[in-house]
């Protein structure tokens, strides 16, 4: 997570409060339904992502915890994250 900091400017504590805040908004199912074509034309916005893994062992080398997270290049928001194994 220090190179996520290093990149965005943030203090890790403020990023880890942002993360927590963040995900205690978030609805249980983040399943969003794409926006239904109304004409034949079709707008197509881009996004530019970047995406890291990282990993750290929790009390022990036998409890290794995996996070991913994906960043707008833009704007520099971090779009999803996942923590957990890496099965």
């Amino acid at each position: 997570m220090s190179g996520i900091c290093r990149a965005t400017g943030v203090s890790l504590r403020w990023l880890l409060n942002f993360i927590a805040e963040l995900y205690d908004t978030l609805p249980d199912d983040l399943f969003a339904q794409p926006p239904q074509r109304t004409t034949a034309h079709v707008r197509v916005l881009r996004l530019e992502a970047e995406a890291d893994e990282m990993w750290s062992l929790v009390s022990s080398k036998a409890n290794k915890h995996w996070i991913w997270i994906a960043m707008d290049t833009a704007t520099k928001r971090v779009i999803a994250f996942y923590v957990g194994d890496r099965s």
